[in-house]
């Protein structure tokens, strides 16, 4: 049996990316969505653990770990560091929408929300 036969007998997405920093979408298996916006979820794992020094997600085990970026939340960044600005915590959590449609459609945007408020970044 070769790779291709093993990858179209499972259900699983076909890995491309850290699975700890993959977006919903790709977490689903969506290659076709994958865009952008994907990067932007991404972004904002970083940007979350570099504010609050913790994963947003916390599975150890690939299927819990996609299950977690599909369904849960994180913990709002504000709730585990008060000292956090809220704008900065909600462009973070803008980044990490489940919905591909609800995140910055670019970075431009994504720091381009951020511009007003100095102090948020």
């Amino acid at each position: 049996m070769n790779d291709d036969e093993i990858t179209h007998q499972t259900d699983q997405p076909e890995v491309t990316s850290t699975p700890a920093n993959m977006s919903p979408d790709h977490a689903r298996g969506e290659g076709h969505r994958v865009d952008g916006r994907s990067d932007i979820f991404s972004l904002g794992i970083v940007l979350y653990q570099t504010l609050t020094d913790t994963k947003p997600f916390q599975g150890d085990v690939r299927d819990i770990l996609f299950q977690e970026i599909i369904y849960q939340d994180p913990i709002h960044p504000c709730e585990i560091d008060q000292s956090i600005p809220p704008e900065l915590a909600r462009i973070c959590l803008k980044s990490l929408s489940k919905t591909i449609h609800d995140r910055y459609a670019s970075c431009e945007l994504m720091v381009a929300t951020g511009s007003g408020d100095k102090s948020a970044w």
